[in-house]
């Protein structure tokens, strides 16, 4: 449809606001109390249809006054907006699919000034990595920063204080690490992870030697099993720590996670006696 086309007497510049409206709702009149009918005016007709040809023309479509059709498949139709480097998101983008190319960091409106309800979809179509980045100190899916790898989609929600993620895919990092099993009991942390994982599996050994401990933890629940060569020679025992290590139960160090931490995890160690040699210790952290 195309709502500036009238049949006569049609102008060619936009009528303007009403200084001084008259707010409310509209009324048939009452002659009889010499109340007067509503009378909407030229720019309710304007406001009204410029809102319409606005959803139109947003989805990619020229206004036909030939096609009665054409709002129905502009709500329909979502047109991707490219770009490839940072403009803020803003009220005005809510429900704007966005396809990303390059590397760059894609800041956010205030959630307060977006306010609950708005979103957007939003998919790295590059070969370079997205971050997301509210505003101040404002939190996407509970991180300061979220990045989308290449391939990667989501949709963007706010709930007036933050921002949360629907559809992103759980990212897993693979490392090692090592320690020293004659340290003092104290803590480990594990960084460059790049993210705050929910969930860690962990194999712990001593080349060499019959120490082997592998571990699993959910932040909450942790056990696994070590080997028991201290008490019967090829066996394996159960453990309740994420990590369990030493050449019998005298000497030997345990390890349990104190903490997710948004770049990666700290395990809390606890040494028992005068156990020696490095432990190397591999990890998966699933997100």
């Amino acid at each position: 449809m195309d709502n500036r086309k009238f049949q006569s007497a049609a102008s060619a510049t936009p009528p303007s606001a009403p200084g001084s409206p008259s707010s409310g709702y509209p009324t048939n009149g009452n002659p009889g109390t010499g109340t007067p009918a509503t009378l909407p005016g030229e720019y309710w007709f304007h406001k009204v249809g410029e809102e319409l040809r606005t959803v139109i023309t947003d989805a990619g479509i020229t206004p036909s006054d030939a096609d009665l059709g054409q709002l129905s498949r502009a709500i329909k139709t979502e047109v991707p907006v490219s770009r490839s480097s940072n403009t803020i998101l803003a009220v005005a983008d809510i429900g704007k699919f966005f396809l990303a190319t390059s590397t760059f960091t894609q800041t956010l409106t205030a959630a307060a000034t977006l306010g609950v309800g708005w979103f957007c979809d939003y998919r790295n179509d590059g070969t370079g990595v997205i971050t997301i980045d509210p505003n101040a100190a404002e939190t996407v899916d509970g991180a300061t920063t979220i990045a989308l790898n290449p391939a990667e989609s989501i949709t963007l929600f706010c709930d007036g204080s933050n921002f949360k993620t629907m559809g992103r895919r759980a990212r897993v990092k693979a490392g090692a690490t090592t320690r020293d099993l004659s340290a003092a009991s104290g803590t480990q942390a594990i960084t460059g992870v790049g993210f705050k994982p929910r969930k860690l599996s962990v194999t712990a050994v001593v080349d060499s030697t019959t120490q082997l401990s592998l571990g699993f933890s959910d932040g909450i629940t942790e056990g696994g099993f070590k080997d028991g060569n201290g008490a019967a020679a090829g066996t394996y025992r159960n453990s309740g720590w994420l990590i369990y290590i030493g050449l019998n139960d005298v000497a030997y160090n345990r390890a349990v996670v104190q903490s997710f931490d948004m770049d990666g995890f700290t395990l809390s160690w606890t040494k028992f006696s005068t156990p020696t040699g490095t432990a190397s210790i591999y990890y998966l952290a699933e997100e």
